[in-house]
């Protein structure tokens, strides 16, 4: 026979979290049969060996179901956060603070204020990072936590480490304008080659004199006698020692001396740079 009591239970509450325990206490029966007669004893004590086993088993997980439970609803308050990074825009005199993502967190609260200032200005939202206006001349102290709201009650965590975010301070960096003393052009330079052109040529071929007949009958060549005349290409001829034959006309290509040929050169203009003044990386400008 098992039976079962509940002996105590109790419950307590704090600000964060219930506890309940309960304490069961189990109580075991045994009935083992009476002996028997001789003959069946050996049977017997084999049986009662495995039914105290059997129950001993059972007793060993009742006491394991039966143990005293605690249970704890874990605490409402969010995490602390971590600022992941801190940007100015010099051009629009704003910061931007990032940061991570908490568990349990309703929403977070950025506070900041500037360096010279103890009261800080707390701003919330519900991302992960927000934008603040921000002088350039001043030095911010910004820091951010999470909250939970649960049951009508507000849970804050704790603050982030303080972030410190420097004024900024003028990188002047020199202007110049560039004034040009003589302008680009192109120059048409002699390349040393010529154009070519077809002309117009009369020929006479010339013989020499053959010295076992004393007639002009051996070959020798053709002789250019373009623009002369039939005596004058004739006297020609016949000044080098030979005897005009026959005379004709041909078409050559010949090297044009007047026309060379010409290459562009292009010639870059020449210029100078001149100071015109200052400018800062947040847009303000300063004369030389």
């Amino acid at each position: 026979m098992i039976t079962d009591n509940m002996e105590q239970l109790d419950m307590t509450y704090d600000s964060n979290y219930y506890v309940v325990s309960a304490r069961i206490e189990v109580y075991i029966l045994i009935i083992l049969p009476l002996p028997r007669p001789r003959r069946e004893n050996t049977v017997m004590k084999k049986t009662s060996k495995i039914i105290v086993t059997i129950m001993l088993l059972f007793t060993m997980v009742l006491s394991t179901i039966a143990a005293p439970v605690t249970t704890e609803a874990a605490s409402p308050k969010p995490a602390k956060v971590t600022i992941s990074s801190v940007t100015r825009n010099i051009n629009k005199a704003k910061i931007t603070v990032k940061f991570k993502s908490v568990k349990k967190a309703t929403g977070y609260q950025v506070a900041y204020k500037k360096s010279t200032s103890k009261k800080y200005t707390v701003k919330t939202t519900k991302k992960t990072s927000y934008t603040i206006k921000a002088s350039n001349t001043a030095t911010y102290n910004i820091k951010v936590r999470a909250y939970h709201k649960s049951n009508g009650k507000t849970y804050y965590g704790n603050w982030s480490a303080i972030k410190t975010v420097n004024k900024h301070t003028h990188n002047w960096k020199p202007v110049y304008k560039t004034v040009v003393d003589q302008e680009a052009y192109d120059e048409q330079v002699p390349t040393g080659e010529y154009q070519t052109k077809t002309e117009k040529r009369m020929y006479a071929s010339a013989y020499a004199k053959n010295p076992e007949t004393g007639m002009y009958t051996d070959y020798v060549c053709d002789i250019d006698i373009t623009g002369m005349n039939a005596a004058d290409a004739k006297a020609y001829v016949e000044s080098m020692g030979y005897r005009i034959g026959n005379v004709w006309s041909d078409y050559v290509t010949v090297t044009d001396y007047d026309n060379p040929i010409y290459k562009t050169v292009h010639h870059d203009a020449v210029t100078h740079k001149e100071l015109t003044g200052y400018k800062c990386s947040c847009g303000k400008t300063k004369s030389k």
